[in-house]
């Protein structure tokens, strides 16, 4: 979809391409204003998302439901000042992160090297920080040092078992380091009605005993294996640490975007619990299927409970009409488009990541069926973002149902090397 926005040509193939053309050449001035105002962008993103990660953190999510009505309110509208600058970010940093990486991926073909098979953040502490799959690596050994039937305890009821280990156990504490920087993950990041991995300790333990490593970053080659001349060596050192920023600053801005958008999850569902309480609403996560026009209108008394209930069962049988839709490559304001509801038997994609590769296919609908997955399978998935990548170092090729060169799916395919 980024691609169709900034204008980028496509052959007959359908791949995106950048080839000037006329519509490119008609926003040419704009574009060299964007680019001079954002020669400094990288120093700009960094100080702005100091401020909103200590913005992030002075929010406690689980004192949601004690607060009235009227401050959860308050709190949805400065919420949507805070994502709404993180949101540009997040379409931001992937794009700087990209042209540095490309900028890398010519110095490296120049000594010879792949960039597919050059290991950017090795040693780089501070980014292990963001990646899920690092972690999983000591809790999935913290795991295999516990007894058999410790860890089939873990798997049938996590939440008694944990309750069995001393406030210093290894494992209780990585776990618990865990769920803090990783479980508000969800299916859908951009979907804040999905049960974040916090709220499902099952799906985090099948993970953590599930998870196999990838390709063993030893078989990489990286900055110390570059043979050249000194002159030459400097200006690769320079290029070398703005991917390395520049990757880091990509996953920093991820991680608070899908943080700071969860947070309207535990906003509305506290909005439920009182409707429920009311008598209003059958369940409290029955508001997901509400706009907020709607919501704002039941606590002003606006709106009667008949009226709201056929509207929830109206979205819930839409929702189950639609599933299985065909998205439009691109949605254009606030006006809803034409859906293709016809099943087609033809698919088209766009390759993301070069490679060839032959597998059993594996189709993955939700976090719920990540256990489904062997290695050197073949992923069939409808969508990725930060929460999927778990299942990455098993796959062998992923194919997506929706993305393109710049989606979550395409970036971390090329990252482990992978045909996307």
């Amino acid at each position: 979809a980024l691609e169709s926005m900034m204008g980028l040509n496509k052959d007959e193939n359908g791949k995106s391409a950048m080839r000037p053309g006329k519509e490119m050449a008609r926003h040419l001035p704009r574009i060299i204003r964007f680019g001079i105002r954002h020669l400094s962008i990288g120093r700009k993103i960094r100080r702005d998302l100091t401020e909103i990660e200590k913005a992030l953190e002075k929010l406690d999510y689980q004192t949601f439901p004690e607060k009235d009505a009227d401050y959860l309110f308050g709190q949805i509208e400065n919420q949507k000042i805070l994502v709404k600058k993180i949101v540009y970010y997040n379409i931001v940093a992937p794009l700087l992160m990209g042209f540095h990486n490309r900028m890398l991926k010519r110095h490296l073909e120049k000594v010879g090297m792949d960039f597919l098979n050059f290991d950017l953040m090795k040693n780089h502490v501070e980014n292990s920080a963001y990646d899920p799959n690092y972690h999983l690596a000591g809790l999935n050994s913290a795991y295999q040092a516990l007894s058999k039937e410790t860890q089939e305890a873990l798997i049938t009821d996590p939440e008694s078992a944990l309750k069995t280990f001393s406030a210093d156990n290894e494992f209780l504490t990585v776990f618990q380091t865990f769920v803090e920087n990783f479980g508000h993950f969800s299916d859908s990041g951009n979907d804040f009605s999905y049960s974040p991995w916090r709220e499902n300790q099952q799906l985090m333990m099948q993970m953590i005993a599930n998870y196999e490593a990838s390709k063993d970053s030893a078989e990489k080659t990286s900055i110390e294996d570059i043979k050249t001349g000194p002159l030459r060596k400097l200006a690769f050192k320079q290029v070398y640490r703005n991917a390395r920023k520049f990757r880091l600053l990509r996953e920093r801005v991820s991680s608070s975007y899908i943080y700071g958008y969860g947070l309207f999850r535990y906003l509305f569902l506290a909005l439920g619990a009182k409707l429920v309480e009311r008598k209003i609403l059958d369940e409290k996560e029955d508001i997901f299927y509400l706009n907020e026009s709607q919501i704002r209108a039941i606590f002003a008394d606006e709106v009667s409970k008949q009226t709201i209930q056929e509207s929830i069962r109206y979205h819930k049988d839409r929702m189950k009409e639609q599933e299985n839709i065909t998205p439009p490559e691109v949605i254009y304001g606030e006006n809803e488009p034409v859906l293709d509801i016809e099943a087609s038997s033809e698919f088209q994609g766009v390759p993301a990541s070069a490679g060839f590769y032959s597998g059993p296919a594996c189709v993955v609908k939700s976090a719920n069926e990540f256990n489904k997955v062997k290695q050197g399978d073949v992923l069939i998935i409808p969508f990725s973002d930060v929460g999927w990548t778990p299942l990455f170092p098993k796959a062998g090729a992923v194919v997506s149902e929706s993305g393109g060169m710049l989606s979550h799916c395409a970036i971390v395919a090329r990252e482990y090397g992978i045909p996307s």
